[in-house]
C-alpha cells in the first residue's frame, strides 16, 4: 500500500513536473516569437530606408554604382527579415504544439485548443511569408547582377544622351530594392500576426493547466506577464537611456569637434565607410544568431510531433499528388542526364 501512495506520489510530481516544463517551453517559445517580430520589423523598416535613399539617389543624379551598393543593402536586409520571420513561425508552431497538449490534458479548456489551431496557422502562415520573401530576394539578387538590358544597350549607344545607360541601370536597381522592401514589410506583418497568436497561446495554454476560467485568468494572465515585463522593460528602458546619454554625450563631441575642425571630404567618405562596415558586421552577427535560433525550433518541433505523431496534420491527396509529381519530375530529369553523360562517354570510346 505504501508502495502504491509512494507510485502516486511520484506520477503527481511527474505530471506537475511535466506541465512546468510545458508551460516553461510555451513562454520562452513566445518570449522569441515577438521579440524576432521586433526584429523583423526594425530589419524591414531599414529595407525600406535604404529603397528610399536607394530612389533619391537616382533622381539627384548619383552613380550608379552607389545606387546599386544601396540597392544591395537593402536585399541584404530582407534577407535578414527572412530569417526572423523564420524563427517567428517555428517559435508559433512550438507554441501551438504546447497549447495542443495543454489542452489534451484539460478537456475543458476550448479555448486554449482554439489558440493551438489559430497559433499553427498563422505560423505556417509567417514560413510561407518568409519563403516567398526569399524567393523575391533571389529574384531581386539576380536583377542587380544581371548584364544589361538592350535598352541599356541603346542607351549607351546613343550620342544625344551619354548618361541614359547609367539611368537605366539605376532604375533597375531601385526597382529591386524597391521589390525587396515591400516583400520584407508583407513578411514582418505576418510574423507581427503570429507572435501575437504565440504570446495569446502561452496565456491559453497557463490559463488551461492552472484550471482557472478564462475571464479571471486572462486578467491574472495579463498582470504575472505585466510584473514579469515590467522588469524587462526597466532593464531596457535603463539600457536605452544610457545608449541616449552615450549618443548624446557622443554627439556634443562631435559639435565640439566640429566646430573646432570641417572634416575633409576624404574623412567623411572615410567614416561613411566605417559605418558600413559596422552595420554589416552587426547584421552578419544577427544572421548567425537568426540560422541557431532557426535550427533549435526546428529540433524542437520534430521531437516534439515524433513523441506525439497524432499531433501531425493530415496531408491532403493534392500535397501528395504533388509531391509525387515532383519526385517524378526529378527522377525523369536524373535519368535523362544519366543517359547523356553514357551515350557522352561511349561516344568518346568509340
Amino acid at each position: 500500500a505504501e508502495d502504491g501512495k509512494e507510485g502516486a506520489a511520484q506520477g503527481e510530481g511527474g505530471e506537475e513536473g511535466s506541465s512546468t516544463q510545458l508551460l516553461e517551453k510555451a513562454s520562452k517559445a513566445a518570449e522569441e516569437a515577438s521579440r524576432y517580430a521586433k526584429t523583423a520589423a526594425e530589419f524591414a523598416h531599414q529595407a525600406a530606408d535604404a529603397a528610399e535613399t536607394a530612389r533619391q539617389g537616382r533622381e539627384q543624379g548619383s552613380h550608379e554604382t552607389l545606387t546599386k551598393s544601396i540597392a544591395h543593402s537593402a536585399i541584404v536586409l530582407t534577407l535578414t527579415v527572412v530569417k526572423a520571420v523564420r524563427v517567428v513561425g517555428y517559435a508559433t508552431l512550438d507554441v501551438a504544439a504546447q497549447c495542443k497538449a495543454a489542452a489534451s490534458r484539460n478537456p475543458e479548456a476550448s479555448e486554449c485548443a482554439e489558440k493551438s489551431k489559430t497559433a499553427m496557422s498563422l505560423g505556417l502562415e509567417a514560413l510561407n511569408a518568409a519563403l516567398a520573401c526569399a524567393e523575391v530576394t533571389e529574384t531581386t539578387a539576380a536583377q542587380l547582377q544581371a548584364p544589361a538590358s538592350e535598352e541599356e544597350d541603346k542607351a549607351e549607344d546613343d550620342e544625344d544622351n551619354p548618361d541614359g545607360a547609367g539611368k537605366a541601370a539605376a532604375d533597375r536597381f531601385v526597382s529591386a530594392a524597391v521589390r525587396a522592401s515591400l516583400a520584407a514589410a508583407s513578411a514582418s506583418n505576418a510574423a507581427m500576426s503570429a507572435a501575437i497568436a504565440a504570446v495569446e497561446g502561452s496565456r491559453q495554454c497557463t490559463q488551461a493547466l492552472s484550471g482557472e476560467k478564462a475571464p479571471g485568468g486572462d486578467a491574472e494572465g495579463e498582470d504575472n506577464n505585466g510584473d514579469s515585463k515590467g522588469g524587462k522593460d526597466k532593464a531596457e528602458d535603463a539600457e536605452n537611456a544610457e545608449a541616449k546619454k552615450a549618443d548624446d554625450e557622443a554627439e556634443g563631441e562631435a559639435e565640439t569637434d566640429e566646430k573646432r575642425r570641417k572634416p575633409s571630404p576624404e574623412e567623411v567618405a572615410a567614416n561613411a565607410a566605417k559605418r558600413l562596415v559596422a552595420q554589416r558586421h552587426n547584421n552578419h552577427k544577427v544572421l548567425q544568431r537568426l540560422n541557431a535560433e532557426i535550427l533549435g525550433h526546428q529540433k524542437n518541433v520534430r521531437e516534439f510531433l515524433q513523441a506525439n505523431r497524432q499531433l501531425i496534420p493530415e496531408v491532403s491527396n493534392e500535397s501528395k499528388q504533388k509531391v509525387a509529381g515532383l519526385l517524378q519530375a526529378y527522377a525523369k530529369e536524373a535519368r535523362t542526364e544519366l543517359v547523356g553523360s553514357l551515350q557522352r562517354g561511349s561516344g568518346s570510346r568509340s
